[in-house]
């Protein structure tokens, strides 16, 4: 790149980003096939529910909600003498229903869930 002048004189260099624009992966379209891929699930965290709430309140609440399919796990929250956690997905077809303030009790703590990565170290 070529070096500039500044109104002062002095010479700079123009940064460019170094990153690699990120490659969207292929997706198949074919629906002749025995082989189906799974459907995407992403998962919300639900916190600050009663803390004697448990799966089965959970999974009874989305079920009258109209959710037939879901996954749920309770978590173990930061303070389980005050209240519950849990990590609840459904299909990505439904996600925005289940983000909706109004799909859960006033209180409720709703929030993308993220992964924890785990690192994988080598034992000696």
């Amino acid at each position: 790149m070529a070096d500039q002048k500044t109104d002062n004189g002095n010479e700079f260099q123009t940064v460019r980003n170094r990153r690699n624009p990120s490659k969207k992966p292929q997706v198949g379209r074919a629906t002749d096939t025995n082989l189906r891929a799974v459907v995407s699930c992403p998962h919300l965290y639900l916190s600050k529910l009663d803390k004697n709430r448990t799966f089965e309140d959970v999974q009874n609440y989305l079920m009258g909600k109209g959710f037939p399919e879901f996954e749920c796990q309770k978590m173990v929250s930061k303070r389980p003498d005050i209240y519950s956690s849990f990590k609840v997905g459904v299909p990505v077809s439904r996600i925005d229903e289940l983000k909706n303030p109004d799909c859960w009790p006033e209180g409720t703590h709703i929030s993308p869930f993220f992964w924890k990565i785990k690192s994988h170290k080598e034992e000696a």
